[in-house]
């Protein structure tokens, strides 16, 4: 009995293959770096990628009237930046210190010097109404819009975190 044309011969049916990532097409292993090389979605991908990472460069001025030029990636955080400039300029850190968790994801502290990611779930209660306008400075005309899972009285740090992004569009504004 003759093959079809689509059908694969033995050889190639036991040439082991794996799928992109970005458009899901399936290539022998041997084909696949040529072929993300070659991709459509997978070069959408990194020049969207691109445009999210920007650079950002401060230049200081110390007391010898030096120049220091820090650089450092928008996915970067705060504490890194104090990282680099506590040592020169030491005024900095309290300001820094009380805003963000030492995980340095730039989130906000909650209790305890940590973050909500950092405190453990079952040490992590939910916030009155006092404690977000304190801790994530949630006005009081604001406190309505956020959609509470315990009743009025008591909101989850999440949804809290979550609300104050979308009012001021970033994490990066919000602090």
């Amino acid at each position: 009995m003759p093959k079809r044309k689509y059908q694969a011969s033995p050889i190639q049916a036991t040439k082991p293959t794996s799928v992109c990532d970005y458009c899901e097409k399936e290539f022998t292993t041997r084909g696949m770096t040529s072929h993300l090389k070659k991709c459509i979605k997978k070069r959408a991908h990194d020049i969207a990628t691109a445009e999210k990472t920007r650079t950002y460069n401060f230049s200081i001025l110390n007391e010898s009237v030096h120049e220091v030029i820090v650089s450092f990636l928008s996915n970067q955080t705060l504490t890194k930046l104090q990282m680099i400039t506590g040592d020169h300029f030491e005024e900095c850190e309290p300001e820094l210190a009380g805003f963000c968790c030492e995980c340095e994801n730039d989130n906000p502290v909650i209790a305890g010097g940590l973050c909500r990611k950092c405190i453990p779930k079952e040490l992590m209660s939910h916030a009155s109404r006092p404690q977000s306008s304190k801790r994530y400075g949630v006005r009081k005309k604001d406190i309505r819009d956020v959609t509470s899972e315990h009743g009025h009285r008591k909101f989850s740090w999440r949804m809290l975190e979550h609300h104050m992004i979308k009012l001021c569009g970033s994490k990066k504004e919000w602090l």
